[in-house]
């Protein structure tokens, strides 16, 4: 059998024999009974602990054994209302943490100074409790609401309108944050608010292209990676990112002309990233892209080549070129065609033929081929 030993626990008990599965449930078995309070916290934090030793262990004399079954994800629902009553506050505490918990004890826990925080914050906790503790006059408890996942598009628009500045923060932060509400809390002259903006997932392209116009990089940043961002606001950001590269090599000619040499200008450095996103980005335009394939900057290339909209016609003129990383990332591109790939193979080494073969486009006589070329390989080494 096992040594019991602290932290030497299995992930997952599934994955184990069913002889070493009985073994390890008799290390739990002393475990739980093990005259160390140090040895008995650890079984009773392990989530996959069985019921009748958690029942047990929710009724050891020592409060940290007790913290830790009523936070455990195991423990049953009876064990926890039990534990919902204990007279120890951290042992409740983590009662209202534990998203088992039945929301009749979470109802009567939102009626607590000490608790009511806690339950906001629970993604067990049912909408309506959600939404009963909105209109909580404690800023804290407002503000825990806007970060459960839990909390409805209704209750997220009412809390919009809090006179605290941090709630207001938490509903922007809040991934069910409808639009409308995104749209209400926009301003521009509120450039921390805009950011959250920039970040929500549920940001629209026109909210989208009203935030690139504002002069904070890390919004543009933002921008420029969320899968909403429409076309034309993706081409003024490049617009304005060639611009300041432009003004850059006019203040410092001696700047470095790719992007990986970032020259010494911290607003060059940004524009180039912002370029790179662009390019790999799915609502770039084709016009967008050709014109970004005409620059002297292999790795822009590279990150054009990433593009999944890029067109076949487009990546069959880039594959002329000779940087390994570009035409390994070129040949991985599913648009990439398959007279393309066949010519490429003629003069590649074996990393970019491994990528070419896996590309759904290369033909099965130029796939059969490299097969047969990497057994005659094998067989000679």
């Amino acid at each position: 059998m096992p040594t019991f030993r602290l932290g030497y626990f299995p992930g997952d008990p599934e994955v184990l024999s069913p002889a070493e599965r009985e073994a390890w449930n008799e290390v739990l078995e002393t475990g739980a009974v093990n005259p160390d309070p140090v040895v008995r916290r650890r079984v009773a934090d392990y989530r996959y602990t069985p019921v009748h030793l958690l029942e047990l262990l929710s009724r050891d004399v020592d409060e940290q054994v007790r913290t830790w079954v009523a936070l455990n994800p195991n423990t049953p629902v009876q064990v926890l209302e039990h534990l919902s009553r204990d007279a120890h506050l951290f042992v409740r505490i983590r009662v209202a943490q534990n998203r088992r918990t039945p929301h009749s004890v979470l109802e009567r826990f939102s009626k607590d100074d000490d608790l009511k925080c806690r339950v906001a914050l629970n993604p067990g906790a049912p909408p309506s409790l959600l939404e009963a503790l909105s209109e909580d006059e404690d800023r804290g408890v407002r503000l825990h609401v806007t970060h459960n996942p839990q909390c409805s598009p209704e209750t997220l628009r009412k809390l919009s309108t809090d006179p605290e500045e941090g709630v207001r923060d938490g509903v922007v932060q809040n991934p069910n944050c409808p639009l409308e509400t995104l749209a209400h809390l926009y301003n521009a002259d509120d450039l921390s608010m805009s950011s959250k903006i920039a970040h929500h997932p549920n940001a629209s392209s026109e909210l989208l292209e009203g935030l690139v116009q504002l002069p904070d990089d890390s919004i543009k940043r933002a921008v420029v990676k969320h899968p909403h961002t429409p076309a034309n606001a993706l081409a003024w950001l490049g617009n304005e990112a060639a611009e300041k590269i432009a003004l850059c090599r006019l203040r410092n000619p001696s700047s470095s002309a790719v992007s990986w040499g970032y020259g010494k200008d911290s607003v060059e450095r940004e524009a180039w990233l912002i370029l790179k996103a662009i390019a790999k980005h799915p609502n770039t335009s084709v016009e967008l892209l050709e014109r970004m394939s005409k620059s002297a900057d292999w790795i822009l290339h590279t990150c054009v080549a990433e593009n999944p909209r890029c067109p076949p016609e487009l990546l069959e003129q880039m594959s002329h070129r000779t940087e390994s990383h570009l035409l390994k990332t070129l040949a991985g591109n599913p648009n990439c065609p398959a007279d393309t790939l066949e010519r490429m193979s003629r003069n590649a080494d074996w990393p970019l033929l491994r990528v070419i073969a896996g590309n759904p486009n290369c033909p099965a006589n130029l796939l059969e081929g490299l097969r047969l070329e990497a057994l005659f390989t094998l067989k000679n080494l």
